[in-house]
């Protein structure tokens, strides 16, 4: 009980030279109690506001932007907008062939190939809108069996999904297109390009490489690797710099109260097997 009590009368020099176990334990100790909710201490802050507070200095999330409620409802409406005209019930349209001939689900191929090139002539008129809707109209002609055709045909609306800004929705028309022929090298490089203007560089990285596996004689996806990995490890040092800033700031806040910043720490790596020590300088400079 004594050496309780003494423990607890030493001045903050003196516990700074205790173990580091020690250290630990009293910061975390200490700074729970100041913090705890206090009518009688004015400095301490309301429990709630505290967890609020640290919250907002350590969420770090640089790869998405969180949208409010307005917004979210906003996207909602609009992806259901994109994607109602063009779905495509399968599993009707499966219900449906499997009272045709051969002959007939043959000339319903053709009939979808006729409607594809239409689509393909109003692309190139720049009717994009137009475009989108003769190839959703061939893809409920086309039979499922003929998977490389549709593989084309959401290849096709993809692009003109793009053209009219349908971004989100022209990536589930590669992905779609991917699935149904997995060397469809157009279909690839196309969802490549949409997740790069997403800034989703990882998955441009691995579509891209996808296709130069198709085709390695392509230097020009050669040259789009380099560059994408290039962005990605930039990202990568950025990210990691901001992740460090906010974590030294919570560091000082939490420190702050007992004369103490992550000036006193310091990392130091050990050449030998690449790990990290942290060291502990009482007298560096806050």
């Amino acid at each position: 009980m004594t050496d309780q009590v003494s423990k607890n009368n030493q001045d903050p020099a003196e516990q700074q030279n205790t173990s580091n176990e020690d250290i630990v334990n009293s910061l975390v100790t200490d700074f729970t109690n100041k913090y705890s909710l206090s009518e009688e201490n004015s400095q301490c802050v309301e429990k709630e506001d505290f967890q609020n507070k640290v919250l907002s200095e350590t969420v770090i999330n640089s790869e998405e932007k969180y949208l409010d409620d307005d917004s979210i409802d906003k996207c909602l409406d609009e992806d259901s907008k994109e994607n109602s005209d063009d779905d495509i019930d399968e599993v009707e349209l499966g219900e449906l062939e499997k009272n045709l001939s051969d002959e007939e689900l043959i000339n319903k191929n053709k009939e979808a190939e006729k409607i594809k090139l239409d689509g393909n002539e109003k692309f190139k008129s720049e009717k994009y809108e137009e475009s989108k809707i003769l190839y959703t109209e061939a893809l409920k002609v086309c039979p499922l069996k003929f998977a490389k055709e549709r593989s084309i045909l959401h290849s096709n609306r993809a692009a003109a999904k793009l053209k009219l800004d349908m971004k989100e929705s022209a990536l589930k028309d590669c992905t779609k297109a991917i699935e149904l022929d997995e060397r469809y090298k157009k279909a690839i490089v196309r969802r490549a390009q949409i997740y790069e203007s997403l800034e989703k560089l990882d998955e441009a990285l691995a579509d891209y490489k996808k296709a130069f596996d198709l085709d390695p004689n392509d230097r020009q996806l050669l040259y789009t690797c380099s560059n994408i990995s290039e962005a990605i490890e930039q990202r990568d040092k950025k990210l990691k710099a901001e992740m460090m800033e906010q974590l030294k700031n919570l560091g000082n806040m939490v420190l702050k109260p007992f004369g103490l910043s992550t000036n006193n720490f310091q990392m130091v790596q050990d050449p030998n097997t690449g790990g990290y020590s942290i060291n502990f300088n009482q007298n560096a400079n806050s």
